[in-house]
């Protein structure tokens, strides 16, 4: 039993040591920002279940209970990528930590703050084969902030300063440097305190905490990066001075303070051409601005002569790699213009290796204060050009795709199997027609092939608040656990746009979706029997392997699937069907509704080889 020091109402045993740790290090999260607690049950982390359970009963946390914990972990990234705010992770020893890895993975590489509180064996159990024991030391490697263990401490902190210490390092580490924070918690038993004795261990804790210097404890806020101030006034002095320069932005996130501001400074001063991709539209542009936007690329810039003729003499590139393929193959033609890349990413933000410059940005640092007066002001005594005429060159084959575009919607009858880019093309209509209940929800975009249609039937900017990705790493996994965690942690509706395999892939998300009575989640499953994008590839051309090895087609009834959970299914096979859906989704006002659309798959492979090869006719 350890000594319980000179204060005589420190906890002696064990179960109270381990409790009065959990609460404090809690505790200390909340002060500093913390909201909510994503908890998969276990044993061997009681300690830190039992205080943030009785921190929620007290209402400092919000408690989220996910029995998968590769679900849970995507359901904490979603609430990190809609509020910039860390959400806690907790879970039991052994593999239940390593279910976190593809979770962990997205938020280090799109900068999304995280804390992951994972429960441990002692020291004295490790190594001799103890049941639901690995080794957690450094699990996540590099792709974890930070990563400390905690379990000398627990021992040897009567004051509370250390363990005060600690909370303020992981959640200053998440916050700052962007990325899942790791504490490794070594527990032995008896895990939690006597029933009798835990109100007056929380009482214990507030006193004890009372005695503290709230002022060394606090966080340093997050300044603008004025480190960068003269390298913003170079780049906005090239901006200025060349005859067609272009700003292509790719997806942003949570973290893109300085990306989006600075999008607002050149759409606001300048006549530039902007290309801003559909997961970069997390913010409104006002009637002087959407002129300046140009869409319809992914259709005319496959077109090798347009490509050719659209040639710029100075490229910035802000944010996360396009996904566009016309839009990388453009830059890989004008790899010999000067491209400048600007990013709060941690790496260089270029698979390409075109960029002659990379500016990077701390995560959720803004522009320096003087950014705006630079960019309204020559950065030299050379006269600003006039960027109209090569801007007017972008919008004049914007509108050809344009047209080209209203074609396609005029040629499908009511009542005709449906396609990809119809679904595509009615939901974004429904979202502008139903403009104010969009303004105030989120959009959460599947990889794949949903991703890229985005950009491909649209030409038009969104309405949503926000749009959300998971982009890092680019997987399919944890999709609707990440749209969940989204709309949890906005408090607004959420939109997910998906694929069946992707949809299939995360089915555990219904388990938690099934007990979600908040905002709306809509679900939107495009169902094209499987994953059709690989038919943009060559190897779709092995006919003997393709479909069972790449294609992979499913059998699953998503009806049945959601019935079994208990959440409501729409299924749609036509316009006419998917326009009902739609207006039924749009007026959900709490719950989540999965519709589900049915398309021709050879007919909407068609329709985009029909965008993709239309600027032959230009």
């Amino acid at each position: 039993m350890p000594d319980s020091g000179t204060d005589p109402h420190m906890p002696v045993g064990t179960g109270e040591l381990n409790f009065v740790f959990g609460y404090r290090l809690l505790a200390e999260l909340s002060r500093h920002g913390l909201r909510h607690v994503v908890i998969s049950p276990g044993s061997r982390s009681t300690p830190l279940t039992l205080a943030a359970a009785l921190l929620h009963q007290a209402g400092k946390i919000t408690t989220h209970i996910i029995l998968d914990e590769r679900s849970a972990a995507f359901f904490a990234l979603g609430i990190g990528k809609s509020t910039g705010i860390p959400a806690a992770l907790i879970c039991t020893s052994g593999t239940a930590a390593a279910n976190y890895y593809p979770a962990v993975i997205e938020a280090r590489m799109t900068s999304t703050p995280m804390l992951v509180l994972s429960a441990d064996r002692p020291f004295a159990l490790q190594g001799v084969l103890a049941p639901q024991t690995i080794n957690q030391t450094n699990l996540f490697g590099d792709y974890a902030v930070i990563f400390r263990e905690s379990e000398a401490l627990i021992e040897a902190d009567p004051t509370g300063l250390k363990t005060a210490e600690l909370a303020r390092t992981l959640y200053d580490a998440a916050r700052r440097l962007g990325g899942p924070a790791h504490l490794n918690a070594g527990f032995s038993k008896p895990l939690e305190p006597k029933q009798n004795r835990v109100a007056d261990l929380i009482q214990w804790c507030n006193e004890t905490r009372k005695k503290l210097q709230d002022e060394a404890l606090s966080l340093p806020g997050i300044a603008p990066d004025a480190e960068n101030e003269s390298m913003l006034e170079k780049l906005f002095g090239l901006l200025q001075e060349a005859d067609r320069p272009l700003i292509i932005c790719g997806p942003l996130n949570a973290a893109s303070q300085a990306e989006r501001e600075l999008l607002r400074l050149t759409l606001s001063n300048t006549r530039i051409p902007h290309i801003i991709e559909g997961t970069a539209s997390a913010q409104h542009y006002d009637d002087s601005e959407t002129p300046k936007i140009v869409y319809g690329y992914e259709s005319f810039l496959r077109s090798d002569g347009i490509s050719k003729s659209l040639k710029p003499d100075f490229i910035l590139r802000v944010g996360f790699p396009p996904v566009s393929r016309a839009l990388n193959t453009y830059l890989k033609t004008h790899a010999y213009v000067v491209q400048w890349c600007l990013s709060s990413t941690e790496e260089e933000p270029d698979p390409l290796k075109t960029h002659t410059r990379f500016v990077q940005f701390a995560p959720f640092s803004g522009l320096p204060a003087r950014a705006a007066e630079l960019i309204a002001k020559p950065a030299s005594e050379s006269p600003q050009q006039d960027h109209q005429p090569w801007l007017d060159e972008w919008k004049a084959y914007e509108a050809r795709f344009r047209t080209r575009l209203a074609s396609l919607t005029n040629e499908n009858p009511d009542n005709a199997p449906l396609t990809d880019g119809q679904v595509f093309r009615h939901f974004l209509a429904s979202a502008q027609t139903h403009r104010s209940a969009s303004e105030t929800s989120q959009l959460f975009i599947s990889n794949s092939f949903s991703v890229r249609d985005l950009d491909l039937f649209n030409a038009q900017a969104l309405p949503f608040a926000g749009v959300h990705h998971n982009r890092g790493a680019s997987g399919i996994d944890g999709i609707s656990s990440t749209a969940a965690g989204i709309c949890t942690g906005s408090g607004t509706p959420c939109w997910l746009l998906i694929g069946e395999l992707s949809f299939l892939h995360d089915t555990n998300a219904l388990l938690q979706l099934s007990q979600h009575r908040g905002a709306p989640i809509r679900i939107l499953v495009l169902n094209n029997s499987g994953g059709t994008i690989f038919r943009m590839l060559p190897v779709s051309a092995h006919e003997n392997v393709y479909q069972t090895y790449f294609e992979t087609p499913q059998q699953a009834d998503l009806g049945l699937l959601c019935k079994a959970h208990g959440i409501t299914h729409l299924r749609a096979k036509t316009t006419s069907e998917l326009t009902l859906a739609l207006q039924t989704a749009t007026e959900c006002e709490n719950g989540v509704i999965v519709l589900e659309a049915i398309t021709d798959t050879t007919q909407s492979m068609a329709e985009r080889r029909m965008l993709w090869e239309a600027a032959k006719d230009f």
